[in-house]
């Protein structure tokens, strides 16, 4: 570097003897006879600092600092500062109190358990109370009972008391054994079983319930002669056939027709 001188030093083989550089000679290049050092790869590898060693950008290994080395501010772990059992200063001196704080009730909101309002004997101010609340018989106002448009009760009225024309329950007129006039009855009003005229049942044209569906088609039913217990229509067969017992058309065996041997015996005995 500029400005100051670089020096060094060589060894003996057992490195701690320094070795006399003799005849002027100033740099090691310049010395004869040097020893071959060889290269890392043939040397032992852990005397030798890597590539990594050698920057600054390299993992440290553990290691520590005092306070004084750390850039900005900081304290040892020791500090006082840190512990939890310091006093806090934020904490007013009623909240360090041993035991916890009493209250007056106005400072709650509330009234003192001898405040005279609190007493049953004093005026009650105006209120209202549900029926319920009430001891005996008692309706709220707004009951229907109370009402004169209410349905009534039973009860009676002298005829007098009746707006309009009225009869006593004694008039004769009002006997069930005088001729009524004409009138008419519900069916519900008959004594027994009565329907109204214009009932449906009473109709010709009313639906059958005991019909079933086919016999209410517009046109007869259509059958096979299986349904009806007879034999399927017979399709003719030829001249030289007769019809077999098994329902089928076969040809005689011993010739056909006329020469058959059985239609000339019945021709011979006169068949």
């Amino acid at each position: 570097m500029p400005g100051k001188v670089l020096k060094s030093a060589l060894f003996e083989e057992d490195g701690s003897t320094p070795l006399a550089i003799g005849g002027g000679v100033t740099s090691y290049n310049a010395l004869t006879d040097k020893p071959t050092l060889g290269t890392a790869a043939a040397q032992d590898v852990g005397a030798f600092a890597t590539a990594a060693q050698g920057t600054d950008a390299r993992t440290p290994l553990t290691h520590a600092h005092a306070p004084a080395d750390v850039t900005g501010t900081a304290v040892v772990t020791a500090d006082t500062r840190l512990s939890d059992a310091r006093p806090a200063s934020d904490v007013s001196t009623w909240a360090k109190a041993g035991t916890k704080p009493s209250y007056t009730a106005s400072e709650v909101g509330a009234a003192a358990s001898n405040d005279a309002r609190l007493s049953d004997a004093r005026t009650p101010t105006t209120h209202s109370h549900s029926a319920a609340d009430v001891t005996g018989t008692a309706v709220v106002t707004g009951d229907s009972r109370l009402s004169d448009a209410r349905t009534p009760t039973s009860h009676s009225h002298a005829a007098a008391d009746v707006t309009g024309t009225a009869v006593l329950t004694g008039d004769a007129r009002l006997s069930d054994a005088r001729t009524p006039t004409t009138h008419a009855h519900a069916a519900a009003d008959i004594t027994g079983t009565a329907v109204l005229t214009g009932d449906a049942r009473l109709s010709d044209s009313r639906t059958a319930s005991d019909v079933s569906a086919w016999a209410k088609e517009g046109t007869k039913p259509s059958y096979n002669a299986g349904e009806v217990g007879a034999e399927p229509a017979i399709t003719g067969g030829t001249t030289a056939q007769f019809w077999r017992g098994d329902k089928t058309w076969q040809e005689p065996t011993g010739g056909t027709g006329l020469t058959h041997p059985q239609v000339l015996a019945r021709v011979s005995m006169g068949a």
